[in-house]
């Protein structure tokens, strides 16, 4: 009886083998959910979907589009974040005091008349800057922080100087920077932290400690005998910005400007860029719209709502006299508050001004928006960004 019960159990595992092996029923396969690679739009959907790449060691999940760009957050490479390269490796801060105007506050004060101030950044030297070697020239990155914060954000200075802990406040920006130099992974960049935001106060009573936000008067100029905190739009930064910063920078510095004129600024657009983070993301797309025609670089990370309006702008102002040389777009996979509304404006933005996206900039490919998976809207995803513009910035 066990004979017989053991030879129909092996008849019958073998009907299942042939069964299988000649095609029979099945559980049909989940159609794998795919969308066009230029458009983002999801095959077939109705309504009209998008769905963004989310590239996987190179390649998108949802289609052929591949990547050079990295999906996984920085802090899975330590050595890059978190380790100091040898000392003749590291580069160096300097802090500075800029002469500017108040210009958000003489809107807000027109019987004041001009409010001169003093304001702060920071500018991040990289390794084997020799201030006396005027034959090497220098790219310019501007890093603008965002709500909330200063221009001490993206290195760790000012309010946030005591935490040391990863993906907090700036942590490891500079570490990034050296390792990117020594192993040849960027070009040569001067690196400058300003503020969108500014205290008009009395020069011998600021205190960083308890004012935040970094402006005191110029003491070369008579200013009003009361403190004046303000907070500035995006348009009077992109002022600021033009007549002001860039020319400190162009004469304090071995860049590509020849003097900190508006046309030797303007001449030198291809080796400036700005990016900026969360409400610097708005402030960088202010600067596109108003200062086009001095930067080619641009990097929107997790911004606040704005900047679909850029093509109606672009085509206005600097359709056939400038281009964007790469656009960045930036995002932590977990942010949803803005994701449509950024994505769109990056759609529209890329469709408008022609742009191929990818990372090979070098065959024509200007701009890309990136996913770091499983980050949220935090410096986890505004550093891994940074890393990733870097690679083409400055590189067209």
């Amino acid at each position: 009886m066990k004979k017989h019960t053991f030879s129909i159990l092996a008849l019958l595992l073998a009907a299942a083998f042939l069964l299988a092996s000649c095609g029979g029923p099945k559980t049909p396969a989940k159609p794998k959910k795919t969308h066009n690679p230029d458009t983002l739009v999801v095959d077939g959907s109705d309504p009209v979907q998008y769905l963004a790449h989310n590239f996987v060691d190179g390649k998108c999940e949802y289609c052929d589009a591949t990547s050079t760009f990295r999906h996984v957050p920085l802090a899975k490479s330590p050595e890059i974040l978190l380790t100091k390269q040898p000392e003749d490796k590291r580069g160096t801060l300097e802090e500075v005091w800029y002469s500017t105007r108040a210009y958000g506050v003489e809107a807000r004060y027109p019987d004041e008349g001009e409010m001169h101030i003093l304001k702060r950044a920071y500018v991040y030297l990289p390794a084997g800057y020799d201030p006396e070697d005027k034959s090497k020239k220098y790219n310019v990155l501007y890093m603008m922080h965002g709500s909330g914060q200063n221009e001490g954000y993206w290195f760790k200075q000012f309010s946030f100087e005591n935490d040391d802990s990863a993906y907090v406040m700036g942590y490891g920006t500079d570490n990034m920077i050296d390792y990117m130099v020594a192993n040849g992974l960027c070009e040569d960049i001067i690196f400058v932290a300003p503020t969108s935001t500014s205290y008009y106060a009395d020069g011998d009573t600021f205190d960083p400690a308890t004012k935040p936000y970094s402006g005191k008067i110029d003491p070369a100029y008579a200013g009003i005998d009361k403190a004046v905190p303000h907070t500035e739009s995006g348009g009077d930064f992109a002022r600021e910005f033009r007549e002001d910063l860039m020319p400190f920078i162009a004469e304090h510095y071995n860049t590509y400007a020849a003097s900190g004129s508006a046309e030797d600024l303007i001449a030198a657009r291809d080796h400036h860029g700005f990016v900026g983070q969360s409400a610097g993301g708005s402030v960088s797309y202010q600067i596109a719209k108003e200062d086009f025609a001095y930067v080619s670089y641009y990097g929107t990370l997790s911004p606040a709502p704005g900047g679909g309006d850029f093509v109606d702008v672009f085509n206005e102002k600097y359709k056939g006299t400038y281009d964007v040389n790469y656009w960045y777009f930036g995002f932590g996979s977990t942010e949803q508050s803005t994701h449509d509304a950024q994505l769109q404006a990056y759609l529209t933005i890329k469709a408008g001004l022609g742009l191929k996206s990818g990372s090979d900039i070098k065959n024509g490919e200007r701009c890309e928006w990136i996913f770091t998976n499983g980050t949220a809207h935090n410096y986890a995803t505004w550093i891994t960004s940074v890393y990733n513009l870097l690679t083409v910035f400055f590189k067209r």
